[in-house]
């Protein structure tokens, strides 16, 4: 018996640090996924890079008033950071449970575990409202805003997988839900009042086109004045 308990214990912790590992890839994609938003002019206008996030369809996001908490937080700069807590929480997490597989159900490993589900529910939910924003209110199509709304939505679900959930995970789970609903709609109010509040329009503009001789020659003895 005392044999299969320990067969049990490894199996779950081997599951366990399978999964936080394919957590943490995930959250170095975000990472770096925001980090290319946050900071790719600056790293065109440094290097030879053209082209990392400054087409006309990012630059209607980055521009745009949405891509700010409460007006003048900047969103890029949030999510890089949220990717950077995640990796370092699941990092901490993948070394205790290699250290020693007693730690998989330790209070400290189980609030860590409980904190991942908490933090890429809110990622998630984020994401959600602003997929509604970029598609709804900006029409654009960002494919950095897409790849990190997929990490997210990634996230989210493996974190929830087979997670062992009690009355501290359900109650941190709903102030979670709670408090993404509420950041969200708070910033949507506050920027969608904002009075710099607008979307930009991208026109084509054409070359004019080039006259021929005889048309010059015309327009200009139309132009000039006939002396008397």
């Amino acid at each position: 018996n005392h044999d299969q308990i320990n067969n049990a214990s490894n199996n779950e912790t081997k599951a366990l640090i399978k999964k936080y590992t394919t957590i943490l890839i995930l959250a170095f994609i975000g990472l770096f996924d925001t980090i290319l938003m946050t900071f790719g002019k600056q790293l065109e206008s440094q290097t030879s890079l053209n082209g990392i996030c400054r087409t006309p369809l990012c630059s209607s996001v980055s521009n745009s008033v949405y891509s700010l908490l409460f007006g003048f937080l900047p969103l890029n700069l949030i999510g890089t950071m949220t990717y950077l807590l995640l990796a370092i929480l699941t990092n901490e997490l993948l070394r205790k449970l290699r250290m020693n597989s007693a730690l998989v159900n330790n209070s400290v490993t189980v609030f860590m575990q409980d904190t991942i589900v908490w933090l890429t529910l809110a990622m998630f939910i984020f994401s959600c409202y602003l997929m509604y924003v970029m598609t709804m209110i900006l029409s654009v199509k960002c494919i950095y805003c897409i790849i990190s709304f997929f990490v997210s939505t990634s996230l989210c679900i493996l974190s929830i997988t087979n997670h062992k959930f009690n009355r501290m995970s359900y109650i941190g789970t709903f102030l979670s839900v709670l408090f993404s609903i509420l950041l969200a709609f708070t910033s949507h109010s506050i920027n969608s009042s904002s009075p710099s509040n607008s979307i930009p329009q991208f026109q084509h503009t054409t070359a004019p086109k080039p006259m021929h001789s005889s048309q010059s020659n015309t327009q200009t003895s139309r132009q000039t004045p006939i002396k008397k």
